[in-house]
């Protein structure tokens, strides 16, 4: 998930609330799919001067189709 983070980083002095938050949910679609014993279902907290807000639990929209092109992990 760290390059994704670098990509936006990178390019941007300033990321909005919803470009962070989008950027999370990608990374956290990512760890998912790359953690086989993980489950689908996080909240995402964000933090400002003025408070806390939790947001959750939420799931990633999730496409398991390609996994029956894999061969040889049977």
């Amino acid at each position: 998930a760290q390059p994704l983070m670098r990509e936006v980083l990178e390019n941007k002095v300033e990321v909005s609330k919803d470009e962070a938050r989008a950027l999370i949910e990608r990374c956290l679609k990512v760890l998912y799919y790359r953690d086989a014993r993980s489950y689908n279902r996080h909240e995402i907290a964000i933090v400002t001067e003025e408070g806390v807000e939790i947001l959750g639990p939420l799931s990633s929209e999730t496409n398991w189709e390609i996994a029956r092109m894999v061969s040889g992990v049977e």
